[in-house]
């Protein structure tokens, strides 16, 4: 135990005034590790007012101190501090406190009582007496009780037991012969590496370290390094020299220096960096590209207008990209697409390239790519002993310099407004692009075709300019036609190259001609261009041959597609040569393609259900049939009436033998229609009256029936025409006063006027016996919406008229076909030469 002795410090505190004291006193305990005691008087608020030290004696654990008032407050508080250090010599190091106590001076002596012990395990974790240096204490390694002042250095350069800042031999403590020098520096001892890329270094790299006389130090401890490369190297570090075992950066106790190796992939120069708590060594290192094993593409930029010759070079490069020279070699090139794009050798683009070859020792071919069609190209180098390279390159559009002029891929018939058209700015390689400011592109069609442009898709706006830009490069309008053909479209603009396109107007009268050759009982006749609707479309035809027999001479047609007519008869011999015409509309015409048979119980009155109501008044009836039989009975020849919305009346004198009746009902706006029936007759010629209507737009058709069974085909032809806008007149004979001797019992009639804006032309021709043809003259007309028919149904279609043969019952003596050999010209021509014949042949030009 140690011997308190007790000790009285006087110590005076402020000066003048009553001579108030507090007397403390301060306990030490023995085990506190101290060389300066320190006396704290602090203000309530925690302001230090005052502070003593006092020299802790060696013999003795308490302290008395006197404080006397003075200029202190009267409430205060005293706290005692352990410092550790030379007596009371700074620098000195907190080693503990005690709790802080208050006190109050009084006109007597007070006494405090402070207690000076241990700091705790807060404050010293290894529980040697010595407040960690974290806290402001002396202890440089609170975490091991064998370090802290006073004791001895181990001396081997492995640490600083007592604390002193000193290590191994640059210790005063330590003798000079068992000390080691501590280590004060890294350094690389390995001159400069070339490697190459993607291998391993051949020979270790070394970083050692070293005292501060440079010399290798080997302390007693170990050291982690943190080892680097310039990013450029992208360089790992191994342990083994076949660069396959992860490195452990430490040099180890009683080592100087630590063995690595290095691998990089990037062909180039830089640093390798060793750094510790010594500091940090560099090392330069180079790693040289490897043996070339692919090709690649470089170019300043990844894109290029069309047309544009920009360099582009082509690498050999090692398995890590690294630009390597190699052997002389031959590559070959691949453009994809092959047509708009190449490689040349020249900045011109002159020169085109299929392949080319790298000298010895190469690393680069220098070469000029041009592309002509915007998007994406693709370029393929191959070459052997190397992997293929791939260049894609986006090729933009150049500057506008034409114009490009997208019409609708299908026929626009006549009149309708066509499927949206286009125009759009080209660069000189057709690739779609801006002009760089407004242009108007003007457009324009064939003069004579009668083609109008729209903006709308109704083609009720005209249209004769669009305007194109950089943000609108493509303008739309629609057209609409007259005239029936190939019509050229125009679009032009000043500065650019104008484009012409051709687009097919369909008629709407599309005609033609086919032959029932001799043996054949049908045919098939194509119909170029195809229509658009069968339903808008009605079939008018004529059919002659040189036949008497009913058979062989009676030709029904019918529309039986949308490119095809069918045309058939019961026989088979002779010859019928066909003219058809077909119209087409786009709007305003709807057409019923009906067909009815003669029962096989026979009848002569026969019904044709219509599926779908019609207007009466501006609907009309065209017929055709094929006949069984020999010769031309009174069952060969019917009325066909429209006798009701919904129905179709097909009447004769005797009942239907084998006969095949074709029926088409037409409904077209506008027209207006009177119709009726005759009484019966046996006068060469018959009027019947009529509501007034312009007989310049009128037409006439007809049908009949006749009585008797004789073999006299001129009694059975009837020829009808429009006397003027209130009578209508029938005729018989062609002049002959011979051909009334069967008696017609009644003629069905349909006179057909048509609105304004379409153009009628009536013509009464002759031919005389033995001729064959005949021509008329016509007011110009367009023969693509110009409609030619007789008067007369029977037969073989709308071709029939009036004859003076009376040697048999050959039909085709007043029966005709019609055509148009120019836009004033009518052909007519039958195909019996038998005396004499009259027909009213109608040419009507629609509006379309």
């Amino acid at each position: 135990m140690n011997r308190v002795v007790p000790a009285l410090l006087l110590v005076l505190w402020g000066c003048g005034g009553e001579r108030v004291a507090l007397q403390a006193l301060i306990q030490v305990d023995p085990q506190v590790l101290a060389s300066c005691i320190a006396l704290d008087v602090i203000r309530v608020d925690g302001t230090v007012l005052q502070t003593q030290k006092l020299a802790r004696p060696l013999d003795r654990q308490e302290l008395r101190v006197a404080i006397f008032q003075g200029a202190l407050p009267q409430d205060i508080q005293l706290q005692a501090r352990a410092l550790w250090g030379a007596a009371c010599e700074e620098p000195l190091l907190a080693n503990g406190w005690s709790a802080p106590v208050t006190a109050r001076f009084e006109p007597t002596v007070g006494a405090v009582s402070l207690r000076l012990g241990l700091p705790p395990p807060s404050l010293d974790a290894d529980r040697d007496g010595f407040v960690s240096q974290t806290e402001g204490g002396p202890d440089c390694d609170d975490s091991r009780p064998q370090s802290r002042p006073g004791v001895q250095e181990l001396c081997d350069g492995s640490a600083d037991l007592n604390c002193d800042g000193l290590w191994g031999c640059d210790d005063s403590t330590c003798s000079r012969r068992a000390c080691s020098r501590t280590a004060s520096a890294l350094v690389f001892t390995t001159p400069e590496r070339q490697t190459l890329a993607g291998e391993c270094s051949p020979r270790p790299v070394v970083v050692e370290r070293r005292d501060v006389l440079g010399e290798p130090a080997v302390p007693n401890h170990a050291i982690a390094l943190q080892l680097s490369a310039s990013s450029s190297l992208e360089a790992t570090f191994y342990a083994d020299a076949a660069c396959r075992s992860p490195l452990v950066p430490t040099i180890p106790a009683r080592a100087s220096s630590l063995s690595f190796y290095v691998r990089g992939t990037r062909a180039t120069s830089g640093l390798l960096t060793a750094s510790s708590e010594l500091g940090e060594a560099s090392l330069a290192h180079t790693v040289l590209p490897g043996t070339p094993t692919k090709l690649a593409f470089s170019a300043a930029s990844d894109s290029s207008l069309a047309g544009e010759c920009v360099p582009l070079t082509l690498e050999r490069r090692d398995a890590y990209d690294n630009a390597a020279p190699g052997p002389r070699r031959t590559v070959s090139f691949s453009p994809a697409p092959s047509a708009q794009l190449a490689l040349y050798s020249d900045a011109a683009c002159g020169t085109r390239l299929s392949s080319a070859t790298f000298p010895e020792g190469a690393v680069s071919l220098p070469l000029y790519f041009r592309g002509t069609r915007a998007g994406e190209a693709s370029i393929v180098a191959s070459t052997t002993g190397s992997a293929d390279a791939r260049y894609t390159r986006r090729v933009n559009a150049g500057p506008a310099s034409k114009l490009s002029l997208g019409l609708p891929g299908q026929t626009v018939l006549a009149g309708s407004c066509s499927p949206q058209a286009t125009v759009r700015t080209l660069d000189a390689f057709d690739n779609p692009t801006g002009p760089s400011s407004e242009v108007p592109v003007d457009l324009s069609a064939t003069v004579g075709m009668g083609l109008s442009f729209h903006a709308d898709a109704g083609c009720t706006t005209g249209l004769s300019t669009l305007t194109l830009s950089a943000r609108v490069p493509s303008g739309s309008f629609y057209f609409k036609g007259r005239t029936g053909g190939s019509v050229d479209v125009t679009a032009a603009t000043a500065g650019m190259t104008p484009v012409t396109r051709s687009q097919r107007v369909a008629p709407v009268v599309r005609r033609g001609t086919c032959t029932l050759s001799d043996r054949a009982t049908s045919v098939t006749c194509p119909i170029d261009p195809s229509l658009g609707s069968r339903e808008r479309s009605f079939l008018v035809f004529q059919a002659t041959t040189n036949n008497e027999r009913t058979d062989h001479s009676f030709v029904r047609c019918r529309l039986v597609s949308t490119s095809t007519l069918t045309c058939d008869r019961v026989g088979s011999q002779g010859i019928a040569h066909i003219q058809w015409q077909v119209v087409e509309r786009s709007r305003g015409l709807r057409v019923q393609h009906l067909e009815q048979s003669c029962p096989n119980n026979n009848q002569e009155l026969l019904t044709v259900n219509i599926p779908t109501s019609v207007r009466m008044e501006s609907s009309f009836v065209l017929f055709s049939s094929s006949q069984a039989g020999s010769t031309t009975n009174a069952n060969d020849f019917a009325t066909v009436r429209l006798t009701s919305p919904q129905q179709v009346e097909i009447a004769l004198e005797e009942n239907c033998n084998g006969a095949n009746y074709a029926v088409q009902v037409v409904e077209l706006e506008g027209l207006s229609v009177s119709r009726g029936l005759t009484g019966a007759t046996d006068a060469a010629s018959v009027e019947a009256p009529v509501p007034p209507a312009e007989a310049s737009r009128s037409v006439l058709t007809s049908t009949f029936r006749a009585e008797g069974n004789d073999d006299v085909i001129c009694n059975r032809m009837v020829r009808g025409e429009i006397v003027d806008r209130e009578v209508l007149r029938f005729s018989r004979g062609a002049g002959s006063t011979s051909c009334d001797s069967t008696r017609i019992s009644g003629i069905a009639y349909e006179r057909l006027t048509f609105p304004e804006g379409y153009g009628v032309q009536a013509r009464n021709v002759s031919l005389d016996n033995n001729a064959l043809s005949t021509t008329e003259t016509l007011s110009d007309v367009d023969p693509t919406r110009t409609l030619l028919l007789s008067s007369s149904q029977v037969h073989g279609g709308q071709g029939a008229g009036e004859t003076s043969y009376r040697g048999n019952d050959v039909p085709g003596a007043g029966t005709a076909r019609f055509w148009l050999t120019s836009p004033t010209r009518l052909e007519v021509a039958r195909d019996a030469p038998l005396d004499s014949a009259r027909w009213t042949v109608y040419a009507v030009q629609f509006e379309p």
